[in-house]
């Protein structure tokens, strides 16, 4: 839904602002830029990476395959609360997120917001989220998606969805698979968190999307090719692909 701050631009144009209708009204988020710029206050970083590594051993592997200079897609499988935490404080770099939309109400919808996350809606296209998605990768920003669309039950990988794929290709940014192993231990779907345990967040190689592609059957074909390799990487521990991962 657009609403009448938003008529001056044009429904195509990346910087289009966006209302979102299933947002209550007393709390409605509007998209009043091309995405919400990251940030990353030093105090809460530093809090949150210092409770995950007393309480979980925290652990971050493959840092050296980071892209710094470019935009990126990161790519995590995803069964925790944990998740999203664990991948942005390991590196200083902050980092926008696309999140549930129904996390943006009240004051936790604001803050999330404020750190760089934007509201998508999983039950249907979402163009605005897509816009700023786009927007933040060509401006060489570092998005994180959970290519899975929600936390694991079980901790498995579920099937993945091609959105991911999608926006690679039309960003030209590669794509960093990332296997978070152990957050679904210390803090399953449904349960309480643990007070113990190990966390290892392993940073993969970038999968780089092809440069050229001619029609829309080969467009599909490779959508298909880049998540199959991510699914391929995310979809087992990482031990068992990197024996001897360097460590920070």
């Amino acid at each position: 839904m657009r609403n009448a701050e938003c008529e001056r631009f044009d429904y195509e144009h990346e910087h289009d602002c966006y209302e979102y209708e299933h947002i209550p009204t007393h709390s409605k988020v509007i998209m009043s830029q091309a995405y919400p710029v990251p940030t990353k206050p030093f105090f809460i970083t530093t809090l949150c990476r210092t409770l995950l590594r007393l309480l979980y051993r925290l652990e971050g592997r493959g840092l050296e395959n980071l892209p710094w200079g470019r935009g990126a897609i990161f790519a995590p499988n995803h069964s925790s609360y944990i998740d999203p935490v664990a991948v942005n404080v390991l590196h200083k770099k902050p980092m926008n997120f696309m999140a549930k939309h129904d996390l943006f109400t009240g004051r936790f919808g604001r803050a999330i917001f404020s750190y760089g996350a934007f509201p998508v809606n999983m039950d249907k296209n979402d163009p605005g989220a897509y816009r700023m998605a786009l927007a933040a990768l060509k401006d060489g920003n570092w998005l994180c998606l959970f290519p899975e669309g929600q936390r694991s039950d079980d901790g498995q990988l579920q099937p993945l969805r091609e959105g991911i794929g999608r926006l690679a290709i039309k960003a030209g940014v590669p794509v960093i698979p990332v296997r978070i192993d152990g957050a679904h231990e210390a803090w399953p779907r449904g349960g309480w968190p643990r007070l113990s345990g190990k966390v290892i967040v392993t940073f993969f190689p970038a999968i780089e999307p092809p440069q050229e592609i001619g029609s829309p059957a080969e467009r599909e074909q490779a959508v298909q090719n880049l998540m199959e390799q991510v699914r391929q990487i995310i979809s087992v521990p990482a031990d068992k692909l990197l024996p001897a991962p360097a460590k920070r």
